[in-house]
């Protein structure tokens, strides 16, 4: 533009105008701003664009523009190429591991999503809450800093489980793109974790269940959701529900357990 100095910015809108993420360029990983005449890559993490946004969700953008900031940009000719979503991850330069930006939803890794919903723990005796806390054991499965914790009480029911509150996730229709359904945890005991999705007026299929197969360590779980796509319970899911110790034999002592960067891919 006629103003050289004017910023450059980057907008993605999700559903509606009133929710978006507005950067500068100049805050990507490249760390640079436009210049005249040559091509430049921009990468953001999408991550760190929910953490900047108002009520922004990755999963339902629908306005991507790039454009000099209001008011100067007189006489400005651009070009706009090649632009991917990308479930790469990458690093930053202080080396830390950002987490893959799955397709369809924004990961819950407890850094950026999901450390400020509403949890609610049920069938747990007392319903001691959930807590975010450190990472116990940051390893090459799992390098993040913040995790989930809940204690699954020997008096609790068997399907001692957590949930989101509703509009805290998503809305996510599951497809083939988003169906496969990733978690890590980290548990003391061998048992069945579950996972649930619910829509706006609680309607649900039934959980899936996966057991884990170490202890004291992290192992991700992998579920398979594609058997639900197309259901009416599958449609605008806005709620999910995680089972960490389901055993059906019986808990003979509280059982603490962890879990982490929930995927969809």
């Amino acid at each position: 533009p006629t103003q050289t100095d004017a910023p450059w910015l980057l907008k993605i809108e999700s559903g509606d105008a009133a929710s978006y993420v507005e950067v500068n360029l100049s805050t990507s990983a490249e760390g640079v701003v436009p210049s005249e005449g040559v091509w430049q890559t921009y990468t953001f993490a999408v991550a760190d664009l929910v953490a900047a946004g108002v009520n922004f969700n990755p999963a339902n953008i629908d306005v991507v523009m790039v454009f000099p900031a209001w008011g100067q940009g007189a006489g400005a000719v651009y070009r706009i190429d090649n632009v991917t979503f990308s479930g790469e991850a990458s690093n930053d330069d202080e080396g830390g591991d950002v987490n893959p930006a799955p397709s369809g939803a924004a990961a819950i890794d407890f850094e950026t999503v999901g450390n400020a919903f509403t949890w609610t723990t049920f069938e747990n005796d007392s319903n001691p809450a959930l807590e975010i806390v450190s990472n116990p054991s940051s390893d090459g499965v799992n390098s993040s800093a913040n995790v989930a914790k809940i204690t699954a009480l020997a008096a609790g029911q068997p399907w001692v489980g957590v949930e989101s509150a509703h509009g805290d996730f998503g809305p996510l229709t599951l497809d083939a793109n988003n169906s496969t359904v990733k978690i890590m945890v980290y548990k003391s005991v061998i048992s069945d974790v579950g996972i649930k999705f619910a829509i706006a007026n609680g309607g649900a299929q039934p959980e899936i269940k996966v057991s884990n197969t170490v202890v004291n360590q992290w192992e991700e779980l992998t579920f398979d959701f594609s058997p639900y796509i197309g259901l009416t319970e599958a449609i605008d899911i806005d709620q999910i529900i995680i089972f960490p110790d389901f055993d059906l034999s019986g808990r003979e002592q509280d059982n603490v357990v962890y879990f982490d960067n929930i995927s969809f891919q």
